[in-house]
């Protein structure tokens, strides 16, 4: 009895673009577009492979393998046709765990500095990271119940950090926004684009002037007070926090980032 797949897709290169983390949060949503349904519990970006843990059936595995396939080979992300892609089946409980946790740990920040914020895997929506793809923390809590949220916030790899100088830590606002929704930038003209600005002025509006959040976002300061007013999810709010605190404060030294964070699966 399988208990899932591990799909492989490879060669996929995204390095030859001087700015990779736009890419990466490109292949992020179509990864979490295609799978929806198939029971994803992971994914990750390794190298130039990219690697799918799923618990469905075989037929639904090979019928995902082949929209993968076909998905990133036509995107204009990639820089190389996928030539390769194969099926690995899962054959125990145990193992499907194994591979999770593997595809979790990827390659060490400190070697892949081209994804340092986790953007081209599912470990940012299994923390509240990024919101794009919540529905597989549902899915990790349903199948692989033994695993919690402090198991996987080890796996940013994050030293205990003091907060930065408040400038610091605003500058970072749009970038911030646009990851939590898997954009390539703050400006992107779809829904995802308008919860991502509204999400990152609401995170900023206690701390920020109407002018200065205008001129971070690139937007006008009657756009700012719309967005003010509008509703959202507090979801999304933590996520842009959360974003924040990953770029700011990575490289120092201190007390845990996460404190009070309530990071649960």
């Amino acid at each position: 009895m399988n208990h899932g797949f591990e799909i492989v897709v490879s060669p996929v290169s995204l390095h030859a673009s001087p700015s990779p983390r736009p890419d990466h949060r490109q292949l992020a949503r179509g990864v979490l577009q295609l799978a929806r349904g198939h029971a994803l519990l992971a994914f990750r970006l390794m190298g130039s492979q990219l690697h799918v843990l799923v618990a469905c059936s075989r037929s639904r595995a090979e019928r995902l393998l082949h929209r993968l396939r076909n998905r990133f080979a036509c995107s204009n992300a990639m820089q190389e046709a996928t030539k390769n892609a194969y099926l690995t089946p899962i054959t125990s409980h145990g193992a499907l765990r194994d591979t999770f946790h593997r595809l979790m740990k990827g390659i060490p920040v400190s070697i892949d500095e081209a994804d340092r914020h986790h953007d081209a895997s599912n470990l940012p929506d299994l923390v509240g990271l990024r919101v794009t793809g919540d529905y597989t923390r549902l899915n990790v809590r349903a199948l692989l119940p033994q695993i919690h949220g402090p198991e996987l916030m080890a796996y940013l790899d994050m030293p205990g950090i003091q907060p930065p100088a408040t400038a610091a830590l605003w500058n970072s606002l749009p970038d911030a926004a646009a990851a939590a929704f898997a954009l390539p930038a703050i400006d992107t003209r779809n829904g995802s684009g308008a919860r991502a600005r509204t999400a990152a002025i609401h995170t900023a509006r206690r701390h920020l002037s109407v002018t200065r959040m205008s001129q971070l976002m690139h937007i006008r300061r009657r756009t700012v007070r719309r967005l003010d007013r509008a509703k959202l999810r507090p979801a999304d709010v933590r996520a842009v926090r959360m974003q924040l605190t990953l770029r700011n404060i990575r490289k120092a030294q201190g007390a845990s980032p996460w404190c009070g964070l309530g990071v649960t699966i």
